[in-house]
């Protein structure tokens, strides 16, 4: 929450400083602001609109297996003169306050894209999707709610609009925001390679592709103590059997104090269990081991171990 009023009021600052430079500007600054302003309306509106959003999915390939297979940190320049660069795919609980839907998960795809004309780019939403499958609903695209933008140097992430202007000179550091049914087990970022007018799309190529899989267990854990954690084990309230240890499948030695580790569930006997509440076992390096109940995972994206000298047990762990 705290993250989105930030970006919001980051938002409105850019707004504000906008219309100050058009204010100061000549007649045709304004005009072509209006223009803009006008284009960012327009896809905004594609985005909802169901006939825009087959148009374009019709163009990719049935068979997910027939895209070009991409992969993180790697650079990689589209048929429609995108270079990108996938940096990582986050998944945040839903914000209740902000409206999301239960039943739904916040995904953040952070890149780098750069367009390769001199004369400028644009990328708009249909250029990245998120294919989503495994849980209730039937597989289907997802296409982006909305994107940020990073400035120069370490300036923090802004709101912007579709579509975002590329120059050649230098790449845009993006996140782009999507929904997604929070019991999806599988999502496949796909770049389509699809340009063209509104009621002209052509494909320009074949999309890339990059498969994650994921269970709605999964969650980021962050050792906040002074200890090293040796293992970490997970069970269901009302199973007496504990997990593998969650490090120990992603052929970890230790969790260090001060460091934060993705926990999964893939290829564990809990795999495709779900609880309305988990137990959560830590055994730090010293040899001591702590249980926290009621843990509700799948409602959460990160958990937070922190010491605490008020508790019975001296730790804590938290969501925040």
């Amino acid at each position: 929450m705290k993250r989105r009023i930030l970006a919001l009021c980051l938002a409105a600052a850019l707004t504000l400083c906008q219309g100050a430079a058009l204010a100061q500007g000549t007649e045709g600054d304004a005009e072509q602001g209006k223009d803009y302003q006008t284009e960012a309306a327009a896809a905004l509106a594609r985005i909802q609109d169901k006939e825009w959003r087959e148009a374009v999915t019709s163009l990719l390939p049935e068979n997910l297996a027939d895209c070009a297979e991409v992969k993180f940190s790697t650079a990689v320049d589209g048929e429609n003169h995108l270079r990108f660069t996938l940096r990582n795919l986050f998944f945040l609980p839903r914000d209740e306050a902000a409206g999301d839907p239960q039943g739904t998960v916040n995904a953040s795809l952070y890149l780098d894209v750069q367009g390769l004309l001199d004369s400028g780019n644009i990328l708009t939403a249909r250029d990245f999707l998120l294919y989503v499958q495994g849980g209730r609903e039937e597989p289907a695209y997802v296409f982006p709610s909305h994107v940020y933008m990073q400035g120069a140097g370490y300036e923090p992430l802004q709101e912007a609009k579709w579509p975002v202007l590329l120059h050649g000179d230098r790449a845009k550091t993006l996140l782009i925001a999507y929904r997604l049914p929070s019991d999806a087990t599988a999502v496949t970022i796909v770049m389509s390679n699809v340009s063209g007018e509104d009621n002209a799309l052509v494909s320009q190529g074949t999309p890339f592709a990059l498969a994650i899989r994921r269970t709605a267990k999964d969650f980021m854990f962050y050792n906040n103590c002074q200890d090293d954690i040796r293992f970490l084990y997970a069970k269901p309230m009302t199973k007496t059997d504990w997990s593998e240890d969650l490090l120990g499948v992603q052929n970890m030695t230790l969790l260090r104090s001060g460091f934060l580790q993705k926990i999964t569930f893939l290829g564990t006997k809990y795999e495709k269990d779900s609880a309305e509440g988990w137990d959560l076992k830590v055994v730090f390096s010293s040899g001591e081991a702590l249980i926290f109940s009621d843990i509700l995972l799948e409602e959460i994206a990160n958990l937070y171990l922190y010491p605490d000298d008020l508790g019975e047990t001296g730790y804590i762990v938290t969501t925040e």
